[in-house]
């Protein structure tokens, strides 16, 4: 059985990275995000990367 995965566009990705460059210089917006999305939410969002320094507990990602 072949093995199928998803593909995402380059519209997409462009979108994202647009989105998590925005926010790399604008630290309060990732906090929002936090606070808004919660810590899923948020990572979704922005990655691991530019979450993870904002988190005071690192186990808790629902």
């Amino acid at each position: 059985m072949p093995l199928l995965l998803s593909v995402r566009d380059a519209e997409h990705m462009a979108t994202t990275a647009a989105v998590r460059e925005a926010a790399e210089g604008d630290p309060d917006r990732v906090r929002r995000a936090i606070q808004d999305l919660g810590q899923a939410g948020a990572i979704s969002l922005y990655g691991w990367r530019l979450v993870a320094p904002h988190l005071t507990d690192h186990t808790d990602t629902a």
